[in-house]
């Protein structure tokens, strides 16, 4: 590192990955959930054994998909299932998926994501990922 400042876009985006973005066009972000440290109060929280799955408005319009909704959210490493929620304010294209979801409630968000390493080589590259969304009809 030179010390300037650079843009680095993630290996997975829309920016950097064009061929991808075209089969999986939407950007995952795995959140902290606010109730929970990691997957430790799932079980004990009734409103926790669903898998949230937040998307932004221009999803749900492109989708035709509502509140409560049942989703799967997926891409060449995996998927998960889970129900819709739709965020008031985001960018565009964007799904949130909580971590530490139970796999007996509905799965883990690292299905999705890569084993890969950041590139400093410190940590994993959770927000480097792109996913597909299609409404489940149950």
């Amino acid at each position: 590192y030179d010390g300037r400042l650079k843009i680095s876009y993630p290996r997975e985006s829309i920016h950097s990955n064009e061929e991808l973005s075209k089969k999986y066009p939407y950007s995952l972000l795995t959140i902290h959930p606010l109730r929970s440290n990691h997957s430790q109060n799932y079980h004990l929280i009734e409103g926790l054994q669903t898998v949230k799955v937040e998307i932004s408005k221009d999803i749900a319009e492109q989708k035709g998909l509502e509140p409560n909704d049942r989703v799967r959210v997926f891409n060449e490493r995996g998927d998960i299932t889970g129900k819709v929620q739709i965020l008031k304010d985001s960018a565009p294209n964007i799904v949130c998926i909580d971590e530490g979801q139970w796999h007996i409630f509905g799965g883990s968000v690292n299905q999705l994501t890569s084993h890969q390493v950041s590139d400093n080589g410190l940590g994993s590259t959770l927000y480097d990922c792109l996913v597909g969304i299609e409404k489940v009809n149950e």
